[in-house]
């Protein structure tokens, strides 16, 4: 696989995991280094939320990357499967079911709270893949991202699809 080939499939995503990794491990050395309490959730609430992360990680990961094979990983303009709510699935698995599932795993508030600044960051480096699907689908695209949240679904695009399935 070409340099070309190998960034066209995985995009902007080995650098995003190399530095959300050492955001999480930034944010949780500073939480031990200012001895901040762990976060205390009653066992079956931090069961109910670890499966919560579980299923959504399984969905936007397996899902994604399922659809992404089946239409072609860049060859068209993939709006179905997990693509449907967010532009970036895979992604979002990691900045939100991930993050979820490792503060809850080790009790910890600072890993939690780095899900904001994995937003802010994730958001920044995805602008390279999607200046890049602009420039390949035009108004598509524009379209497409108008109705669908980066990261997390629009909320006014969950209500258009529950109200036509209601129908």
């Amino acid at each position: 696989m070409s340099a070309n080939s190998r960034r066209e499939r995985f995009g902007v995503g080995p650098i995003g995991v190399g530095a959300t990794i050492i955001i999480w491990g930034l944010f949780y050395r500073v939480e031990a280094l200012l001895s901040v309490p762990r976060m205390s959730v009653a066992p079956f609430l931090r069961l109910l939320l670890l499966i919560i992360f579980l299923v959504d990680a399984v969905y936007l990961v397996g899902g994604g990357i399922a659809t992404l094979r089946k239409y072609g990983w860049g060859k068209k303009l993939i709006t179905t499967g997990p693509f449907m709510f967010v532009r970036h699935p895979l992604y979002s698995a990691l900045i939100f079911s991930a993050t979820g599932a490792l503060a809850l795993g080790f009790y910890s508030w600072a890993l939690l709270v780095s899900a904001i600044p994995l937003s802010f960051f994730w958001s920044w480096l995805v602008t390279f893949e999607e200046r890049r699907m602009h420039r390949r689908f035009g108004k598509k695209y524009e379209q497409y991202c108008s109705v669908t949240g980066q990261f997390f679904p629009s909320l006014k695009n969950l209500e258009d699809k529950f109200s036509a399935n209601a129908d």
